[in-house]
């Protein structure tokens, strides 16, 4: 089985994201953990994956982290998404808060769990979608996260719902994205369907009355 490295040292680990910093990598077992933290949470259950993170303490400090797994089946193809997933994260995650951290690993998880693998409905999140999605998420800081899931040609989804209002969008790549707004007003019944970059999405959502489907706080989340 072919062996994929990662140079530790180029991770971002959660705990920049609260200030603090590890240049050399993890040095200690809770350092590890937190480093580890950063991959997906379903890899104790993958029988054809293993990760392992091996600390060496000589002069050079190199910190590698090595992940073996089978190449070409749908198990470490799903893994091998997983890990592009989490090393796009982990290079914004300073700008993440933990729980919104934790929710795009846990809906990300899910997605493309194994288990829950529908061949023929089921699709791979396209990295550069997801990063456009992280760009929006970075940019706006919703107080309320959104409902996720994968079209067909790999780009992520996200709703936002409250009440009889909802927000759709369609993260797409180079920071795009499709955005299709309805609601029951007391005008009456309005739908609006918007394409554009995700740097103004926010306005266009603030604009047409449907900020509150992203920043109600009093609503449980996800959206």
């Amino acid at each position: 089985m072919p062996d994929v490295n990662f140079d530790l040292a180029d991770w971002r680990p959660p705990s920049d994201a609260i200030g603090s910093s590890a240049p050399d990598g993890p040095s200690s077992p809770s350092e590890i953990e937190d480093w580890l933290s950063l991959l997906p949470s379903s890899l104790s259950g993958m029988h054809s994956a293993e990760v392992r993170a091996q600390v060496a303490r000589g002069k050079d400090k190199s910190r590698t982290l090595e992940i073996v797994a089978s190449d070409g089946d749908l198990e470490s193809r799903l893994f091998r998404n997983l890990v592009d997933i989490k090393t796009r994260t982990s290079q914004v995650a300073m700008h993440l808060s933990r729980e919104e951290r934790d929710f795009i690993f846990e809906s990300v998880d899910r997605l493309l769990s194994l288990e829950n693998w529908e061949e023929g409905e089921s699709s791979f999140i396209n990295i550069d979608s997801y990063g456009t999605f992280l760009r929006f998420i970075v940019f706006a800081h919703p107080e309320r996260l959104p409902s996720l899931g994968v079209g067909s040609s790999g780009n992520l989804l996200a709703a936002w719902r409250l009440e009889k209002k909802v927000v759709y969008v369609e993260f797409l790549l180079n920071d795009k994205c499709i955005s299709v707004m309805s609601g029951e007003f007391d005008r009456g019944p309005e739908r609006i369907a918007w394409r554009g970059s995700v740097p103004r999405l926010q306005q266009v959502i603030e604009n047409n009355s449907f900020s509150d489907c992203l920043n109600n706080s009093s609503s449980d989340c996800p959206g």
